[in-house]
């Protein structure tokens, strides 16, 4: 056996990434070995092998015994099957570690950056309502004189509140902070008074939106406001990415329980590849810098989370160069989302 100290032997172990074994002589004028002797007085032979975990030394396992031992193969063997297992466990401990770690810093950005929404939302609010009021009085006081720039001012001001409502629906969905609030309604005229709010967005772009309403009359249960800004948001991505002179279609129908609301669309499509991700916050298919269409990628997520608060679903049929098909269903008679449990954050905690 080779007489070394053992941090010697710990660092060849670590060095070499191989086990290591070490003879302890009774006798020692190195100190450090007359410090171990004092420690273990019975220790005559030690072993040390490298914990190994995605090619790196996460640790060494020590094993001592109290004779000059020289460790059969089989042994040898088995310590390095056991090092192999407390690698594996040591690497999985650390990686829990710096996940929490990781998860808690998360958080706190998440919790930094829902305060400067919610605070930044408030402080535009009053001056952009200030100046939308102007605005329209300007436009009754000098109706001859304002021509078409206080329309302007008008419109690029909507736009701006719808952009500011929608940051903070997806900051009040991130909270759980909506609850859907059923009523008795008739389906069809709900959505035809939807469909009206868009016409003119759409007529400015010469598309024509037409609405096939179900043989009769039919009462669901909905919540108007979100059920509105649902079909809203819908419609404006439709309208926005169908060209000039296209179509947009809006199907009502009644499947058993459920009712369904189909925006079919002669735009641009989606590829399929894509159309997993466009309900995520923020995605756009095409990149900002060449895209020829407003929004920042909110409309669709906001969509389909306020579904799930309302207990239906929001799925999506296309192909390049074929339009698209958004169907959202729900149930007629649907759960209140109160008596359903809250949507838990992701916690590293949890289960999987």
């Amino acid at each position: 056996f080779p007489r070394q100290h053992p941090a010697d032997v710990v660092s060849a172990a670590i060095h070499k990434q191989e086990p290591q074994i070490l003879l302890l002589p009774a006798a020692s004028p190195f100190e450090p070995l007359q410090i171990l002797a004092k420690q273990m007085p019975h220790l005559h032979s030690l072993a040390a092998f490298p914990l190994l975990a995605r090619d790196r030394v996460v640790g060494v396992l020590h094993v001592g015994t109290t004779q000059n031992y020289a460790l059969p193969h089989n042994e040898k063997c088995l310590l390095e099957v056991i090092a192999q297992h407390l690698a594996v466990a040591v690497d999985k401990a650390r990686m829990y570690d710096d996940l929490q770690t990781a998860y808690h810093q998360l958080r706190q950005l998440d919790d930094l950056k829902n305060r400067f929404v919610m605070i930044a939302s408030h402080e535009l609010r009053t001056p952009l309502t200030l100046l939308k009021g102007y605005a329209h009085l300007l436009a009754r006081e000098f109706p001859d004189q304002s021509d078409n720039m206080l329309d302007i001012i008008i419109e690029q001001a909507n736009v701006l509140q719808t952009l500011l409502d929608r940051i903070l629906d997806v900051n009040r969905l991130q909270h759980n902070d909506f609850l859907a609030e059923f009523i008795p309604a008739d389906l069809a005229t709900t959505v035809q008074r939807t469909v009206n709010n868009l016409l003119p967005m759409a007529n400015d772009k010469g598309i024509v939106i037409s609405v096939a309403p179900p043989p009769q009359p039919v009462q669901v249960w909905i919540d108007p406001l979100k059920f509105q800004a649902i079909l809203t948001n819908l419609l404006d991505n439709a309208i926005k990415f169908t060209t000039p002179g296209g179509r947009v279609e809006v199907a009502i129908a009644v499947q058993g329980d459920s009712f369904e609301v189909a925006v079919q669309d002669t735009g641009i499509g989606i590829p399929a590849e894509e159309q997993n991700r466009i309900f995520d916050k923020f995605y756009q298919v095409a990149s900002p810098l060449k895209r020829a269409h407003g929004g920042i990628g909110l409309g669709l997520s906001i969509a389909r989370e306020m579904a799930s608060v309302c207990g239906g679903t929001l799925t999506v049929h296309s192909a390049p160069g074929e339009g698209a098909t958004f169907t959202y269903r729900q149930p007629v008679h649907p759960v209140p989302a109160s008596s359903s449990p809250p949507i838990k954050p992701f916690s590293p905690d949890a289960e999987s």
